[in-house]
């Protein structure tokens, strides 16, 4: 009991910061970002798969109704050419007018298409129009003639379907008309007009429908509405129809899930077998509500138990493995702890390890603190020592100021000495200056000028200087004093010894990741073998060498600011001399 106290006090203290507290969020983050990716990756399949199926079913029921439906226009194909063949009919159709005596015929007529409007529900009524004597013979009491305005327009050869109103206004019907033509002469003798009852169909239908769609749409192929449950949107072309204008009509089936208005359809189109129109089902997934909530509910039971057991796990796997810390802060809370860890034999593990260290950093810090203070001192003692010996260079400018206003009023004028000393002045005034240790090389060669100044007082027309620098460097960084040391070793280890006049290039281009400064002497050169010793030399992070320190300091300063792949090189000149290469970052 004492150790969960302990326990709680430790996340009183810390909060959030304590490593129990962290080994908690960690531990449960690593059971539930699994947990939920996998629990949300399977709500998504089954989600997938119940809509899959669920549009396979809307696609399978839309079938049936297309068989259906083209099955009725069968039958009413069949209808249409028997009638046609009927000898009454043929009689009636190649008439010229009325005759009393084939009253009779007219009337088994009207008795047989009486007969297949009773026996097929779906059948309104049934005419017969001659284009010889321009009449009609019809079962239908109500003396429909809205037809004739559309038949009158048709120029179609063959059988084709029309939507309509019964006289502009009630019921909705699908007319199937069937020209008919004289055997031997071909020309065109009247037709079969089969009126198909739209509210009887859809009975029919939706007694082959298995998914009881919100509409089964028939579009034709202007894509007006000749066939919908609602009669609202009989006759409208589907584009102009808000709800169903995105669905789009196609010769090959399709079955997915769409939004409509807000709302997800299982939307289902198949084209007619025989007929140029297209069949649609619409099916709103509010249907499959039940459905789809059992698999949620089933997700969210999962969830739970494997939340509940998560935590549990959770919760003891984060105090078996704070349990070393509770250890050794009873070390530091009392350290007579200490010595029961480490005689205790049956601790002999990380714990004993960790305790018997801390004894051993304790006295280490100890006597680091020691030799610091030490360090400090000397330190101290080396900053002003220093300090002191900054004061000399001080001093020394400060004296040459002084010489040359000397010289200057000895000779009433400005003179070599005088303007040597001055360019001696402002190199030593530069080095003084710590404030900047990066400056552009645009400075940089300015301050190198001063050194060439001095340098050509003595040497005269035996020291020649050529600068190459593109201009798009000048602005660059570089480290200060990188060019006036290697320009002196140039001089003095080159130039100095030749017999004749000796000329120095000074060139800058800047390259794809880099800027490359070479300094190129004519001098007497260096051997193969002594150029390769310096580059190695100049390759180790750390040089300290008494030969040629200019160059070796001037490396270790480009090093130390920009990095172990910048620096200097050697190089053989092409004739005799000797190339120095400084590389720096572009």
């Amino acid at each position: 009991m004492n150790y969960f106290k302990r326990l709680f006090v430790y996340i009183q203290h810390y909060k959030f910061n304590s490593i129990l507290v962290k080994n908690f969020i960690i531990i449960i983050l690593l059971f539930l970002i699994p947990l939920s990716s996998i629990t949300f990756l399977m709500y998504k399949n089954m989600n997938e798969t119940v809509k899959e199926e669920i549009s396979l079913i809307n696609k399978n029921s839309l079938y049936r109704v297309r068989d259906v439906i083209d099955n009725v226009f069968k039958d009413v194909n069949e209808m249409a050419i028997f009638f046609s063949k009927d000898l009454k009919a043929q009689n009636f159709l190649v008439t010229d007018q009325y005759r009393p005596l084939l009253h009779n015929q007219y009337k088994d007529l009207y008795h047989m298409f009486d007969m297949y409007t009773f026996v097929y529900d779906y059948v309104d009524s049934i005419y017969m129009y001659s284009e010889i004597n321009k009449r009609t013979i019809s079962n239908d009491l109500d003396k429909d003639i809205t037809w004739q305005e559309d038949y009158v327009k048709n120029n179609h050869p063959g059988i084709w379907i029309n939507s309509r109103k019964k006289r502009n206004i009630y019921p909705y019907l699908l007319t199937y008309i069937q020209p008919i033509y004289r055997r031997y002469y071909q020309d065109l003798i009247g037709s079969v007009i089969i009126n198909i009852d739209m509210e009887e169909l859809s009975q029919l239908i939706r007694k082959n429908e298995s998914t009881h769609s919100e509409d089964i749409l028939i579009v034709d192929k202007d894509q007006n509405i000749i066939f919908t449950y609602h009669g609202d949107l009989f006759l409208k072309n589907i584009k102009d129809v808000d709800i169903y204008k995105h669905i789009q009509i196609a010769d090959t089936p399709y079955s997915g899930i769409m939004d409509i208005s807000g709302s997800k359809y299982a939307v289902s189109t198949v084209p007619s077998s025989d007929y140029d129109w297209v069949y649609i089902a619409v099916q709103p997934l509010q249907h499959y509500e039940k459905e789809l909530q059992v698999v949620i509910n089933y997700i969210l039971f999962l969830l739970t138990i494997c939340f509940v057991l998560a935590l549990i796990i959770t919760v003891f796997i984060s105090i078996k493995t704070f349990s070393p810390v509770v250890n050794i802060l009873s070390i530091f809370e009392n350290p007579d702890n200490l010595n029961r860890f480490i005689n205790n034999k049956d601790k002999d593990d990380e714990i004993k390890f960790i305790a018997q260290n801390i004894i051993q950093t304790i006295f280490s810090n100890r006597e680091l603190k020691e030799e610091l203070e030490s360090r400090l001192k000397t330190l101290n003692q080396a900053q002003m020592v220093a300090l002191q010996a900054q004061m000399n260079p001080h001093f020394l400018y400060n004296t040459l100021e002084t010489i040359r206003w000397l010289v200057v009023e000895l000779t009433q004028k400005e003179n070599e000495p005088s303007r040597m000393i001055a360019s001696l002045s402002k190199l030593l005034r530069l080095s003084l200056d710590s404030k900047e240790q990066l400056i552009s090389i645009k400075e940089e060669i300015s301050h190198a000028k001063f050194y060439i100044d001095i340098m050509k007082v003595r040497y005269g027309e035996k020291l020649n200087v050529k600068w190459e620098i593109s201009e798009d460097i000048l602005d660059n960084k570089i480290v200060k004093f990188v060019l006036q040391p290697l320009i002196e070793n140039a001089i003095y280890h080159g130039i100095k010894y030749k017999k004749d006049n000796g000329i120095i290039v000074i060139s800058g281009k800047r390259y794809a990741s880099y800027i490359l400064l070479t300094i190129a002497d004519d001098g007497t050169g260096m051997e193969p073998k002594r150029i390769q010793d310096t580059n190695a030399k100049l390759e180790e992070i750390y040089t300290i060498h008494s030969e040629h320190i200019g160059i070796y300091n001037v490396n270790q300063r480009i090093k130390l600011v920009f990095g172990e792949k910048y620096g200097l090189k050697l190089v053989n000149g092409l004739n005799q001399g000797v190339i120095v290469e400084i590389r720096i970052p572009s």
